[in-house]
């Protein structure tokens, strides 16, 4: 699980080019499901 503090900080760390890099390998090698939820407490 991740936590961010914002729904921009979620996608400024999905945009980045570094995981631009490790999600070709991720995509590649596993099957998985992802989603986002605002407003959890921590």
């Amino acid at each position: 699980m991740y936590v961010f503090e914002s729904m921009d900080k979620l996608r400024a760390w999905q945009n980045a080019p570094e995981q631009k890099d490790l999600a070709l390998l991720r995509d590649r090698s596993s099957d998985f499901h992802a989603f986002a939820v605002e407003g959890l407490a921590n």
